[in-house]
């Protein structure tokens, strides 16, 4: 991030595949209130806490973690959260429909869903003039019974939503697609979507 505010590195997507379970929490949160630590100590969970804000993430061994370090000064780089989140995550929501069939959407704020499904969560930061925009790719099935008791929910975090309880709340690339997804079909999907967002494939990767 750095270095591209500074120009010493190009414009870049990194994407990066799990190789184990793990959970960040946001710089805001309280670990000893998201979190069950025992139970993470116990059964040998990494949780860290991350720069950027947001909750509690679990990511599988096998998802990936997909980031864009994109200067504002590209013609087609929102300036402002309220325009970039719609921008970037249409667009891959669309990447992911074109590729795979399935009926990804934009919900806003900030995630990817799928019928009411949370297929990404993600979180954004736009400053030094480069837009930091990380997305967690969940590609295959998680153990959601291991990561409702690792990061228990509280009842108001999910009453506004349909679906209440983990496993019917969070879905992966591989149950909507129906395939098993090899690390080749991950860098083809960041790379279209690259090209379909920014119109740009020549951007590093």
């Amino acid at each position: 991030e750095k270095a591209v505010s500074t120009g010493e590195a190009p414009p870049t997507v990194f994407l990066n595949i799990f190789d184990r379970d793990s959970i960040t929490i946001g710089i805001n949160e309280d670990p000893e209130q998201v979190l069950n630590i025992d139970y993470c100590k116990k059964n040998k969970i990494d949780f860290r806490r991350r720069v950027n804000g947001g909750g509690a993430i679990y990511t599988g061994t096998g998802s990936a973690f997909l980031i864009y370090f994109i200067p504002t000064s590209h013609e087609l780089v929102p300036e402002t959260t309220a325009e970039a989140f719609p921008r970037i995550l249409t667009s891959l929501a669309n990447t992911l429909r074109d590729l795979y069939g399935f009926p990804a959407e934009y919900r806003p704020l900030n995630d990817v869903q799928v019928e009411g499904r949370k297929l990404m969560p993600t979180s954004l930061k736009i400053e030094n003039g480069v837009m930091t925009f990380r997305i967690v790719v969940n590609v295959k099935e998680m153990d959601t019974l291991i990561a409702g008791e690792a990061m228990p929910m509280p009842p108001e975090k999910v009453q506004d939503k349909v679906l209440k309880d983990l496993p019917s709340r969070f879905t992966c690339l591989e149950r909507e697609s129906g395939r098993l997804l090899a690390k080749d079909d991950l860098e083809k999907m960041v790379r279209t979507a690259v090209k379909n967002t920014f119109n740009a494939p020549a951007l590093d990767l």
